[in-house]
């Protein structure tokens, strides 16, 4: 068990404009942040090429492409590529004046070079396989990749025979030994096999052709498990050769082999466990690596081991963090320093992941950078140490810091910088407490967005998988603290025995204990933040976890009913029946005590399955169907037990997801559900609440503005004034920030809606008032008018009423016909978006009576209220967005009944829709909250209003304030929410 969206297209693109106005950190944030990998120092130390992924949503997946910075920072990041394709692993040409770089442009993985300047990459191999894991040889006379084939066949036999077998008429697979799938895959015989390439000749030599077994590993392995000799003439690299034991061992060993292939690779090491990342000093006389000792234990600490190339002769040192009993380390990531008095490393200590400096002569380390998460430390030239760097607070940048001067490190790249300026993260803080056999726990808290000390918040506990991991200062992709902090959440997490980072001991604890000592420390946590945080609801504490994490939610189902409700994701149900379902059978077989049928004991004293008698509490189950890991029945047989039981739950299955949730639109729909689960169960700041935590009764609002004919329209500008409408009046009336009115403009002719798009131009529906104007229109900064839209394939408008506008400046207005409108030319009432070029598009047109109209924050649902449905009734709708704009065919969220119709709507910034509505005998504001799926909404609370409200909208430096206008008043109040933020409008 180890282990839409046009508010992400906007902050994929956010520049100033938007990056103004400031908004929870959601899972939209999380998707948008370039994602900078795999950094790589030039020859002469002046560069640094490294690889981002962006979310390309369109395509619902990561598109990654080459990019280049100076290694002093100063100067903006560039890119290097371009292309739609994936183009990652740069490599520098010796020279340093080139990349190479692997690219799938051609519609199959291959390596192709590109100059600095820029220009078209040119190929460099055309092999009839995908090949990865590139590297460039010392000399840059031969290439190193891998490419899966078939043991004994080259990649031409081998894309023959793969060819004849997708040909066959027969499906059927025949296997005869494990593995049968690993991962997400099923097995189809090939093997990751390295290669040599020579550039001049284009000559590919298969380094290891007789052997049946992976180099890199399967699923995971890169390039970091060969090197290449100084000299350029030996490759060696890892690779488990253990013939039907593969299943269950976890031999790696090191293997040398020329690197023209001119000799088969000789085995030259004898350890039973795991052997890896072979590393050769500067001078080549000393090949560093990692290795465990444990056969069989995928989580044992590594030590590094220092080779003597000639001799053969070995040393083993630690890697410790303190000469404390627990100060000892497993470190990863291992690179030598430029002049080979150092290596540095990476490795999990107390909640971070710092850069290592250790002396290979007596194994004194002492840690370089320590503050969050650090990755890929590189060598650079004078006394210089490139590293990654994230933490809770923001994703990975490119750092330097020097390896012996007292200077703060330095960032020299900054690509997420304005995305992390307009999200509002949580406080994060660390916490330790006493846990089981007396020892040190240590823990995590983020602190909500916009934290309030004299509010109490739900929580969020959050257990990590593994079980040999650890929930610190990272900036996570799937379980980031920060998406419960922006939905109104306070983020608990307990690194529990087992976790790493706190001594080898710590880690190994968990062994034959998963129910035991670590549900123990999660509860001890759990006590000691509530009795900490007095802001924490112990009341309102809902629990989530995967892998190991949601074996621990169904194992806590059985054991207590604290949580008002749980979230459980991959996790096993039978721990006894997983072992004959899961692939990687070395790891049940070292945490149980040996095979099932050996110890069938071993599995079942803590197999959450015994407990499902006395399961009582909500709980949400989640699997993916390609999870090999935790196979998806374990998921299935989860929602079984709590259906047959009675409990509310709910199961969400993903068809094409493995043991992570990982294309973005799955993503975003992980999230949602997860976070309306918790809030039907707990509540947030941002659902549901009593009334006066949301809005004070009308009668302490403040009147602005009196005397109105009708007021209507009102629109926040960013500037920090309000314009709205004296419909009888014809104009358009602005409510400064001292609190003066004035006349904005006239002859108006009634605008019912009006926003601001995000050049801060007003968009307004004319023509309420006559019905002769009946079209939108835009009025410029100067007061220029241009008309946008006033007929529909020739056809006048019936009467533009309302409108919103999306994050990519497309205009969405409600058309109904009134009956006191003349010589009505279109037969139909509708929904229509005006693009920005001109084109306008009817959307919708199942409705009666459209009024007023919203678009969610994501850009993926449109919401309308009809006035006016068969019987009279007023119902509240949603229809689905698609990238393009076009809607689906709509459902009804709410449903009044007759007699209160919704002229205007706002939405705020944690999705609750507020809405004018009614007649003066039922007036009011009502505020709905839609669900995770968007299917239904509930009505949170109504505020009686003794005028008929006409519209609203949210305004103020903060956001924070409503504006609503009523026949003959506007009011203003301040909430206890803030208001999506603007623009765009609405």
């Amino acid at each position: 068990m180890r282990d839409s969206s046009m508010l992400l297209v906007a902050l994929l693109v956010a520049g100033p404009a938007l990056a103004a106005d400031t908004h929870p950190f959601s899972v939209h944030d999380m998707l948008a942040m370039d994602r900078i990998s795999d950094p790589r120092v030039s020859p002469d130390g002046g560069s640094v090429a490294f690889t981002v992924r962006v979310t390309d949503l369109d395509g619902n997946r990561g598109r990654n492409d080459i990019w280049l910075t100076p290694a002093t920072g100063g100067a903006a990041a560039r890119r290097l590529t371009t292309h739609e394709a994936s183009d990652t692993q740069g490599r520098w040409a010796p020279d340093g004046k080139s990349l190479f770089f692997i690219s799938t442009r051609t519609g199959s993985a291959q390596v192709f070079r590109v100059g600095l300047d820029g220009g078209d990459p040119q190929p460099v191999t055309s092999l009839p396989l995908d090949v990865d894991a590139l590297e460039v040889a010392p000399g840059g006379q031969h290439l190193l990749f891998a490419m899966a084939v078939f043991p004994g066949k080259t990649p031409a036999e081998t894309a023959a025979a793969l060819d004849a077998q997708s040909k066959r008429k027969a499906s059927g697979r025949l296997y005869d030994r494990l593995f049968v799938r690993h991962w997400d895959t099923w097995e189809n015989g090939t093997r990751n096999h390295l290669f040599s390439y020579e550039v001049a000749t284009g000559k590919v030599v298969d380094l290891m052709s007789r052997m049946d077994a992976d180099a890199p590993s399967k699923p995971f392995g890169g390039s970091e498990e060969y090197s290449v000799t100084p000299d350029g003439r030996t490759v060696v690299f890892t690779t488990k050769d253990v013939g039907h034991e593969e299943a269950w061992s976890t031999n790696f060993d090191l293997y040398a082999v020329p690197i023209d292939g001119s000799a088969a690779p000789r085995r030259i090491t004898t350890n039973p466990a795991t052997d890896t990342q072979p590393r050769f000093s500067p001078d080549g006389k000393t090949l560093a690596y990692l290795a465990m000792s444990r056969a069989g234990f995928e989580a044992d600490r590594f030590r590094i081991v220092l080779r003597d190339w000639t001799t053969g002769a070995e040393r083993p040192i630690d890697l410790r963090a303190d000469a404390s009993e627990t100060g000892d380390r497993s470190p990863d990531d291992i690179r030598w320093s430029l002049d080979g008095q150092e290596l540095y490393a990476t490795a999990d200590h107390l909640g971070h992941h710092p850069v290592f400096a250790i002396d290979p002569a007596n194994a004194a380390a002492r840690i370089l950078a320590g503050d969050g998460h650090m990755t890929s430390p590189q060598p650079m030239p004078a006394g210089k140490v490139l590293y990654g760097r994230d933490t809770l607070l923001g994703p990975a940048e490119l750092h330097v810091v020097h390896r012996v001067a007292r200077m703060a490190p330095a960032r020299i790249t900054s690509l997420n910088d304005e995305k992390v300026a307009a999200a509002r993260f949580g406080k994060p803080e660390p916490f330790t407490f006493t846990g089981s056999h007396c020892a040190t726990v240590h823990g995590w808290i983020t602190h909500p967005v916009d934290f309030d000390p004299a509010k109490k918040y739900p929580v969020a506990f959050l257990i990590h998988g593994g079980p040999q991991g650890s929930f610190g200062n990272n900036f996570h992709y799937r379980w980031n603290p920060q998406a419960y902090a922006g939905a109104g959440y306070a983020a608990v997490s307990v690194d529990f025995t087992g976790s790493t980072g706190y001594g080898q001991a710590f880690t190994d604890r968990i062994r034959n204990d998963w129910g035991g000592a670590p549900y123990e420390d999660l509860m001890k946590g759990l006590d000691y933040a509530l009795g900490r945080y007095p802001f924490l609801d112990g009341d309102r504490v809902c629990a989530l976890g995967a892998s190991y994490g949601g074996y621990m939610i169904n194992w806590i189902a059985g054991k207590t009913a604290r949580f008002k409700c749980l979230v459980s994701h991959d996790g096993n149900l039978d721990e006894y029946s997983a072992y004959y379902m899961t692939e990687e059978l070395w790891f049940p077989e070292w945490e149980h005590g040996g095979p099932a049928y050996d110890n069938p004991e071993g599995y079942t004293k803590h197999s959450p399955i015994n407990l499902v008698k006395d399961w009582k509490t909500p709980t949400l189950v989640i699997h993916g169907e390609k999870d090999y890991r935790v196979v998806y029945t374990q998921g299935l047989a989860t929602f079984t037990a709590l259906q047959r039981k009675g409990i509310p739950s709910k199961l969400l299955v993903f068809p094409d997801e493995n043991h992570w949730v990982l294309k973005p639109h799955n993503s975003i729909l992980w999230h949602e559900t997860v976070l309306g689960w918790l809030d039907q169960w707990v509540g947030s700041t941002r659902g549901d609440g009593p009334r006066s935590e949301l809005l004070a009764p009308a009668s302490s609002w403040e009147k602005v503005a009196g005397q109105l004919g009708f007021g209507e329209g009102p629109a926040w500008h960013p500037d920090g004034y309000l314009l709205f409408e004296d419909v009888t009046n014809n104009r358009t009336l602005k409510l400064d920030a001292s609190g003066q009115v004035s006349v904005f403009r006239e002859n108006t002719d009634g605008a019912n809606g009006q926003a601001f798009d995000a050049q801060g131009r007003l968009i307004a529906c004319e023509g309420n008032a006559s019905g002769r104007g009946r079209r939108l229109v835009r009025v410029e900064k100067d007061g220029t008018l241009t008309v946008l839209a006033e007929r529909y394939q020739g056809k006048r408008l019936n009467s533009p009423n309302d409108l919103a506008i999306d994050l990519r400046g497309r205009i969405y207005f409600t058309d109904p016909r009134y009956s006191k409108r003349e010589n009505l030319e279109l037969d139909r009432e509708a929904v229509y978006r005006a693009d920005p070029d001109g084109t306008l598009t009817r959307v919708a047109d199942s409705l009666t009576r459209p009024n007023g109209i919203l678009v969610s924050a994501d850009g993926r649902t449109l919401y309308v209220a009809d006035n006016a449905s068969p019987g009279g009734a007023v119902q509240l709708w949603a229809f689905d967005l698609d990238p393009r704009g076009g809607a689906s065919r709509g459902r009804i969220l709410y449903d009044f009944g007759g007699g209160r119709g919704i002229d205007g709507m706002a939405l705020d910034a944690d999705g609750r829709i507020w809405a004018t509505a009614g007649t003066k005998e039922k007036a009011g504001i009502y505020v709905f909250m839609p669900d995770a799926q968007r299917q239904t909404a509930k009505l949170v609370t109504v505020v009686p209003m003794s005028e008929d409200p006409t519209n609203c909208t949210f305004g103020g430096p903060g956001r924070d304030v409503l504006y609503v206008t009523t026949t003959s008043s506007l009011y203003r109040i301040r909430t206890a929410v803030r208001g999506r933020a603007s623009p765009p409008g609405k």
